[in-house]
């Protein structure tokens, strides 16, 4: 379910003309703020799909286009 969201909802309908790897920042940053809620994932969604700007800045990927590269959820 999430992964198909991540496709539909977060993907060249918030960011047209986008890289995958660009959209991968986007998507990442709305798994980084989700925190495995799914009420936090749909907040960070309708975040992504109002101001992407916001979402980036928010998850702490929005000044370095790399830092969602750093971010491993599943370490550590």
């Amino acid at each position: 379910m999430v992964a198909t969201r991540l496709a539909s909802e977060c993907g060249h309908n918030v960011a047209d003309g986008w890289s995958a790897e660009e959209l991968d920042r986007l998507r990442f940053a709305v798994l980084k703020l989700s925190e495995g809620s799914i009420d936090k994932f749909e907040a960070a969604l309708t975040l992504a799909k109002t101001d992407w700007r916001d979402l980036l800045m928010c998850a702490g990927f929005g000044e370095d286009v790399n830092a969602h590269r750093r971010w491993v959820p599943w370490c550590c």
